[in-house]
């Protein structure tokens, strides 16, 4: 970025990638213990944010740069810099999963359709869906300047913002309650795959994006506004906490685990208010962890440099530090082997694309932060 480099960024990507390595820990015990499910939902229900999160610093980092790169270049950078090392880590996760059907099939065709397939939806693992979305952004940004810039000026870009947010509550509202109906009435398959698929399209995610399009924009603006009405942002984040606390509480099932997970998940109509206010609050403390240097703050900006690379390995990680806290650690309280895989996972992760982003070779772009 031209302008200088915002630190506080630094520090949201890292809160956002330490909240995914949570969430994705948590999961396991969803599904393989079922231990005070309750509870485990709270902790997985504030780490929610990430994604959003993740979304919205890269609207603003776009909308932030002054740098005039022409469509195509702009293109082939991001592609150098995030499909590539996507598409290197798939090969990982593919190779890791399917090894032992590899080692018999003889058919290269087989073997590169099914990688191709990987590639395209996402599914090479379970974290990957979000390459495929938020390079979408990348392809569309022509189409978002001409909705959000400068020369519309501060209140027809506010009027825009809030037009966004109602559109954006209706498409999420309508996934939940409307259209699984429709595509019960329509019994299509193209349908059907466009359902399967709803979390990597753009679609559900836009409004973060405009929002920190409007972030990137009137940055210093945004800082003084959420720096004034921090206390009322404070409020609406308790506020929108409290009813998924309330549904958590007084749920009977608790051995439903998919269902309280549900409750939680990040396009539910139920996160929305606590997801949005959870962005301005999580920006202020950013901005002041980095104001005052310190080495927690100096910490979380090396996951946040590392975000990127981190974010495409941690599943891989994952796998064997829960093996790990599972087998070995298993007379621990599940609480505790949550934090040992947890700090596990992000330590080995950092410590690795450290020690790639020191090789000289093109691949070390695998360890920086997507921007």
């Amino acid at each position: 970025m031209d302008k200088g480099r915002l630190d506080e960024i630094d520090i949201l990507r890292g809160f956002a990638f330490l909240a995914v390595v949570l969430q994705h820990i948590l999961a396991g015990y969803f599904t393989n213990t079922g231990y005070s499910v309750i509870i485990l939902s709270l902790f997985l229900s504030i780490s929610r944010f990430a994604v959003p999160m993740f979304v919205f610093i890269t609207g603003l980092v776009l909308f932030y740069s002054s740098k005039k790169l022409s469509y195509f270049k702009f293109i082939n950078r991001r592609f150098s810099k995030i499909f590539i090392p996507y598409a290197l880590v798939t090969i990982l996760y593919y190779v890791y999963q399917a090894s032992s059907n590899l080692i018999h099939q003889k058919n290269i065709f087989v073997i590169l359709k099914d990688y191709l397939f990987l590639l395209v939806t996402g599914k090479g693992s379970y974290h990957l869906w979000f390459v495929i979305m938020i390079f979408q952004f990348y392809l569309l940004i022509p189409l978002f300047r001409c909705v959000i810039n400068k020369n519309n000026g501060f209140k027809k870009n506010m009027f825009i913002l809030a037009f966004s947010f109602v559109v954006y509550l209706v498409i999420i509202y309508s996934r939940s309650y409307y259209i699984p109906y429709i595509n019960n009435g329509l019994k299509s398959t193209y349908f059907e795959i466009l359902l399967v698929y709803l979390d990597r399209n753009f679609i559900p995610w836009f409004f973060y994006f405009i929002l920190g399009g409007m972030a990137g924009l009137y940055l210093d603006e945004w800082k003084r506004i959420i720096a004034r009405f921090f206390k009322l942002n404070i409020m609406i984040y308790l506020i929108g906490l409290a009813p998924i606390i309330y549904l958590l509480l007084t749920n009977k099932s608790v051995q439903a685990t998919a269902w309280y997970a549900e409750i939680s998940g990040p396009l539910s109509i139920k996160m929305v208010v606590f997801l949005t206010a959870s962005i301005p609050v999580l920006y202020f403390i950013a901005q002041s962890l980095a104001e005052k240097n310190v080495v927690f703050s100096n910490i979380i900006k090396a996951f946040g440099h590392h975000s990127y690379g981190c974010y495409l390995i941690h599943a891989f990680v994952l796998h064997f530090t829960r093996s790990f806290t599972t087998t070995v650690l298993g007379w621990m309280n599940p609480f505790l082997q949550v934090m040992v895989s947890f700090l596990l996972c992000s330590v080995i992760c950092l410590i690795s694309m450290m020690s790639i982003s020191g090789i000289k070779f093109p691949a070390k772009d695998i360890a920086t932060e997507a921007g």
